[in-house]
């Protein structure tokens, strides 16, 4: 049951349900008063749906013979008249049984309310025991979906009266529905059993008032549709054109972009290159052929519709595209900073197939290795764990269902040596101010493709030669310690300095050692 938007109608159902709740502790005299005072609301309300609903006929009736179609509309009010008096009319007959259950034929002459308005008995035996409370749950859905059916789509000819729009609006607003119950259970039984007889007669009366309200909705929107047009556009889509659907990298690609709105009942003909094609629901035709012949071509299109007034027009699209041959595969693999793979680091890698698209492509690695997938149209990563080959595997599918595969081999080699330095030089003649001002031993990598590759200095022995007489120190690490900087702080001209066992620790994580390196001080 949708929600109703009257602010009266709202307060009903809210009064309502705080009612119920109040119910389950006790069923004093000031819930009995309150529920009488909620079914004289209910009953105001359907007055004025009753008087709301004449006056809408009324000038329906007037302005209806001035649209071609507002007869047709008009005869449906009717069959709303019609499916709410034989709701109506039950729900009352449904009430007297219940009000001479309890007090006899002579409850109809005493007024609407029985003696005994606790009384729960005569509801639960009759919606219950007799089982009418399923007769009634039958009734609501009925009168629902008739009322439902009145809105359903419907075209006769070249005329659209209603569309689905017409009949997912009202059924937003319709009023007569039933109450919610929880999963398994019983509707009559939770909605009635042990339910006093207050509680059940202002609750048909919130029916009635319901079939009231959804009838007063119905003749409204019936009325409406007298000044809409004869056509109307119902299906809305962004449409994009580009001037290509393929394009080879570098390729600038420009499209058209802008919203298309046609109407499911215009029932459009529509021709391409000639040939009537067949329209979906949607007024929409698909073709599809096969491109044989190289060259440039001419798609055409030819629509006959009607416009908003629903007069007769024909629109004329034309689409130019060009045949070009395939292209031919070729592996495209390239080391992005070497020819060769390192062990011991990850290797960067670009990796595709002409003319096919990286979805259909699968790249693999044979040999003591593994290859991932990075950040990138066709990047990857390649890390080698021996030395020797490996071979990049590529495989994939064009667009005509073609299998193409490649193998491109790859020699995996080690890490070279770094050249150990102090200053500027492995090994010279320095001044001895230079010399002292030096603070360490590096290892560096020149000339190398990965500039950011760097090698930890572990160890060395230092000696220096004053005049024949040696001294030596062990350094850890490539700064200079305390007893190295005061050997380094002795230098004087004609002393020799020898730098030994240098052992470092490469970015693979092997441990090599270097050559020595002697300085001349002058």
């Amino acid at each position: 049951m949708s929600l109703p938007k009257e602010p009266r109608q709202q307060m009903i159902n809210v009064m309502y349900l705080v009612l119920l709740a109040m119910l389950a502790l006790s069923v004093s005299n000031e819930i009995v008063d309150a529920f009488k005072l909620l079914n004289a609301g209910i009953h105001d309300s359907s007055e004025k749906f009753d008087v709301k609903f004449h006056h809408s006929k009324k000038k329906f009736e007037q302005a209806q013979s001035g649209s071609k179609k507002g007869p047709i509309y008009f005869n449906l009010v009717p069959k709303v008249e019609k499916i709410n008096d034989d709701f109506n009319r039950y729900i009352e007959e449904l009430q007297e049984n219940i009000r001479t259950e309890i007090d006899g034929p002579e409850a109809l002459e005493a007024g609407f309310w029985p003696s005994r308005l606790e009384d729960q008995g005569a509801p639960t035996k009759i919606l219950i025991d007799e089982k009418k409370g399923e007769t009634l749950r039958e009734k609501i859905l009925q009168a629902r979906q008739d009322y439902l059916d009145l809105f359903a789509p419907r075209i006769e000819g070249s005329d659209t009266f209603f569309i689905d729009q017409d009949f997912l609006a009202f059924q937003d607003e319709i009023q007569l529905g039933l109450n919610e119950v929880p999963d398994g259970e019983n509707w009559a039984e939770h909605t009635f059993n042990q339910m006093p007889v207050v509680a059940v007669l202002t609750m048909l009366n919130k029916f009635k008032n319901d079939s009231k309200a959804t009838a007063s909705v119905a003749i409204d929107r019936l009325y409406g549709k007298l000044n809409e047009d004869d056509v109307i556009y119902d299906n809305f889509e962004v449409a994009i054109i580009p001037n290509t659907r393929k394009v080879y990298q570098g390729d600038k690609i420009s499209a058209d972009v802008f919203l298309t709105a046609s109407s499911s009942f215009a029932r459009s003909n529509i021709k391409i290159n000639g040939r009537v094609v067949n329209v979906d629901q949607f007024g929409r035709a698909k073709t599809e052929f096969t491109a044989n012949e190289l060259g440039a071509y001419n798609l055409t299109a030819e629509i006959d519709y009607k416009d908003g007034y629903g007069q007769s027009q024909t629109k004329l699209g034309k689409l130019k595209y060009d045949v070009i041959a395939p292209p031919d595969h070729a592996p495209l693999v390239s080391a992005t900073k070497m020819n060769v793979f390192y062990k011991g680091i990850p290797n960067p890698v670009s990796a595709s197939i002409i003319g096919i698209r990286e979805d259909k492509l699968k790249v693999s690695l044979s040999g003591p290795g593994s290859i991932s997938k990075v950040n990138g149209t066709g990047n990857y990563v390649v890390n080698v764990n021996d030395y020797g080959s490996v071979e990049i595997n590529l495989s994939g599918e064009n667009d005509r269902g073609e299998k193409v595969e490649f193998s491109v081999p790859y020699r995996t080699k080690r890490i070279p040596n770094a050249e150990p330095m102090v200053g500027n030089c492995s090994g010279c003649s320095m001044n001895s101010g230079e010399f002292r001002a030096q603070t360490g031993l590096r290892a560096e990598l020149k000339d190398f493709v990965f500039d950011d590759l760097k090698y930890e200095v572990l160890s060395y022995e230092l000696t220096i030669s004053d005049g024949g007489d040696l001294r030596s120190t062990k350094n850890k690490g490539g700064k200079f310690t305390p007893s190295t900087q005061r050997l380094i702080n002795e230098a004087s001209p004609g002393d020799l300095y020898y730098f030994e066992n240098i052992k470092v620790k490469g970015p693979d994580d092997s441990v090599r050692k270097m050559p020595s390196m002697v300085f001349r001080i002058r």
